[in-house]
């Protein structure tokens, strides 16, 4: 229930080392409670499941959830995030792949699961895919992009869409590259404009292909260049960043950043078409492998 296929390998020795240390905190009975948000039947073989409501019912259905070991698990990130130190018993990895292997399984531990919230419609199609923060960069704004070597693009097959994302068959699996979290930019068959995305899924079918599930994060992200400025001093190269919403539209902002560079105390500053914002980071909302999507407030 965990999705282990959308895992390196080393990220699932890590992530059943976790499981390990928490199993006695997973709760299973053969009644149907809030914090139980999956089902097993013993009977009949069937592996586990999303809680399928009372038509799966019988006599040999079981159903369990994470209960004390989404909590401990919770606890044990907040640890290892204040700390950076990993416990003896999920060494040898490091204390961000510990983290990352926390954040998957919490994301499937969580006693209410996220439910669909947009209608999925079965397409066929082609997507053109750039990954990677850099690689996204480079797709959005060529034209600005410091590489000398044209960026790589990956062509994928839709097999359906909803108004949060799509779903694609990715027919030759390109490199480790290819994890949850990765940053994409999505360009449909036909289309001139960039979707901006997130990969939140990943099954592998066998070693060459795979189906994913990409988020969508932005529908018209817009690449731009900002001065980072610290107390009095301002960096003089500029950091390249994505506006999620170019129109500026709410009070917060939220920017993609490469990680680190959003740092709370930190200003922003960007000018684009005549007009200068100062943006003010203030917490980090989510992290991937080479990037943070900041909140930032609007400096008037």
């Amino acid at each position: 229930v965990c999705s282990p296929g959308s895992l390196l390998p080393a990220q699932i020795e890590t992530a059943d080392r976790l499981a390990a240390r928490l199993a006695r905190g997973f709760r299973l009975s053969s009644e149907a409670e809030n914090a139980m948000p999956y089902q097993i039947d013993v009977e009949h073989g069937v592996p586990p499941a999303r809680r399928l409501g009372a038509a799966a019912e019988g006599p040999g259905v079981r159903y369990f959830g994470a209960d004390r070991a989404y909590e401990r698990l919770l606890a044990l990130r907040e640890e290892i995030a204040t700390s950076g130190e990993v416990p003896e018993d999920l060494a040898p990895a490091s204390a961000d792949a510990v983290l990352a292997a926390v954040d998957h399984l919490a994301h499937y531990w969580t006693p209410r699961l996220a439910s669909r919230q947009h209608p999925r419609h079965t397409i066929k199609s082609r997507l053109t895919v750039a990954w990677g923060f850099e690689g996204v960069i480079d797709a959005l704004d060529p034209q600005s992009s410091l590489s000398f070597e044209k960026t790589a693009m990956e062509s994928w097959i839709v097999e359906n869409a909803s108004a949060g994302g799509v779903g694609a068959l990715v027919p030759s699996i390109p490199g480790e590259w290819l994890q949850v979290g990765c940053l994409v930019a999505m360009r449909p068959e036909g289309g001139r404009r960039w979707l901006l995305g997130t990969i939140k899924r990943l099954t592998r079918k066998d070693d060459a292909s795979a189906q994913i599930g990409i988020q969508t994060l932005a529908r018209a992200p817009d690449a731009v260049n900002f001065r980072v400025q610290s107390g009095n001093a301002t960096n003089l190269i500029s950091e390249s960043g994505i506006l999620l919403d170019p129109g500026y539209t709410e009070a917060e902002v939220p920017v993609i950043l490469r990680t680190g560079i959003g740092k709370p105390g930190r200003t922003l500053a960007l000018e684009r078409e005549g007009r200068r914002t100062q943006l003010l980071p203030i917490a980090v909302s989510s992290r991937g492998p080479d990037y943070e999507i900041v909140r930032c407030r609007q400096l008037v």
